[in-house]
C-alpha cells in the first residue's frame, strides 16, 4: 500500500510539473499564452487557441515554425502579427485547437532585426536551442495543453514547415500523445546535402562553404559563440 501511494505521489508531482501555471491574453488574437514547467524544470511557453463554437472537446493541431529565433507573435507596424498558427486557426474553424510553442530561449514578441543570422538571437537561444531540447519542449507543451479544458486527447496532429518539418517528425517520435504528423518542405535527413546544393546553385564552392565549415563545427559542437 505504501509503495502504491509513493508511486501515486510521484506521478502527481510529474503531472503537476507539466501543467500550465499561468495564462495571459495575446493582444486581440484568439490565443491565450500559457507558462508551464517542463520535465527539465525549465520554463515552457505555449499558445493555445481559444475555443470556438463546439461545446465538446476537440483535438490539437500543433504548429512548429521554421528556422530563426523570432517569437510566434511579433509586432509589425504597431500591430501584432498572428503568424501561420493564425492561418491554421482560421482553417480549423473550431474543429481543433491550435497549439504553438516558443522555442527555448525565445521570449514573447522577440523579433531580431536579421532572423537569418543567429548572432542576432538571444544568448539563451544559442545555448539551448538543439533538436532534442526543442522537440522535448514541444512534447511537454502538448502534455500540458492536453490537461486544459476543451482538448480531446485521442488525436493530435503535429505539423511543421522547413526546419519545423524536421522537428515535427522528431516530436512524433518522442511524444506518445502525437498520433499524426506532417512535414511541409521539411527536407531530408541529411541536411548538409541540401546546403551544399544551395551553395552550388549560387555558383559557390560547396566544399569550402559547407563541408569545411562542418569540419570546424565537429571540433567544438557544443559552442554557442562560434558561427559558420
Amino acid at each position: 500500500m505504501l509503495k502504491t501511494c509513493s508511486i501515486l505521489v510521484l506521478n502527481l508531482l510529474f503531472c503537476s510539473a507539466l501543467a500550465a501555471e499561468d495564462d495571459y491574453p495575446v493582444g486581440n488574437k484568439p490565443f491565450r499564452r500559457y507558462v508551464a514547467e517542463g520535465r527539465d524544470s525549465k520554463r515552457v511557453t505555449f499558445y493555445l487557441s481559444t475555443q470556438q463554437a463546439p461545446s465538446h472537446p476537440v483535438p490539437l493541431i500543433v504548429w512548429v515554425q521554421g528556422t530563426g529565433c523570432s517569437s510566434q507573435f511579433v509586432s509589425v507596424g504597431g500591430r501584432m502579427s498572428r503568424g501561420l498558427q493564425g492561418v491554421l486557426y482560421s482553417v480549423a474553424r473550431g474543429r481543433a485547437r491550435v497549439l504553438a510553442v516558443e522555442k527555448p530561449g525565445v521570449e514573447f514578441l522577440d523579433d531580431p532585426p536579421d532572423d537569418g543570422d543567429a548572432r542576432a538571437c538571444r544568448s539563451e537561444f544559442r545555448a539551448e536551442y538543439t533538436l532534442d531540447r526543442w522537440a522535448t519542449t514541444i512534447a511537454d507543451a502538448i502534455q500540458a495543453a492536453q490537461k486544459l479544458p476543451g482538448v480531446d486527447t485521442s488525436k493530435t496532429l503535429v505539423i511543421g514547415i522547413s526546419e519545423g518539418g524536421i522537428v515535427a517528425m522528431r516530436v512524433s517520435n518522442v511524444s506518445p500523445q502525437v498520433t499524426h504528423a506532417a512535414s511541409l518542405s521539411g527536407g531530408g535527413p541529411v541536411y548538409l546535402f541540401h546546403l551544399a546544393e544551395f551553395m552550388r546553385s549560387k555558383k559557390l564552392d560547396a566544399e569550402k562553404e559547407v563541408y569545411a565549415c562542418w569540419s570546424e563545427i565537429l571540433k567544438d559542437p557544443d559552442s554557442a559563440t562560434k558561427f559558420c
